[in-house]
């Protein structure tokens, strides 16, 4: 569930690594860095080109990361969410 030396911090959106940075669950460092930038990206975007349509289709390739990232987060945080709520059953 956690990598060594990870631990939980907020509403199991972020974590500590053991270099004590903190980054979201799931994401390495540099992941949470890139998946920052490219969010930043995607709320400047001048354009109003969505980078995902009404329909979860991929407009640009910056949002096929961004998405790719984004996912791998929310089912990281998902898992960690659900184990915690098995514990206290």
């Amino acid at each position: 569930m956690w990598a060594e030396g990870e631990r939980m911090i907020d509403d199991f959106k972020y974590a500590l690594d053991e270099n004590g940075h903190r980054i979201l669950v799931g994401l390495t460092p540099s992941e949470t860095v890139e998946f920052q930038r490219l969010d930043k990206l995607r709320r400047d975007d001048s354009t109003e080109l969505p980078f995902i349509s009404a329909e979860w289709h991929l407009q640009l390739p910056p949002g096929k990361r961004w998405l790719e990232l984004f996912e791998k987060h929310e089912l990281a945080r998902s898992a960690m969410i659900e184990a915690r709520r098995a514990t206290k059953h």
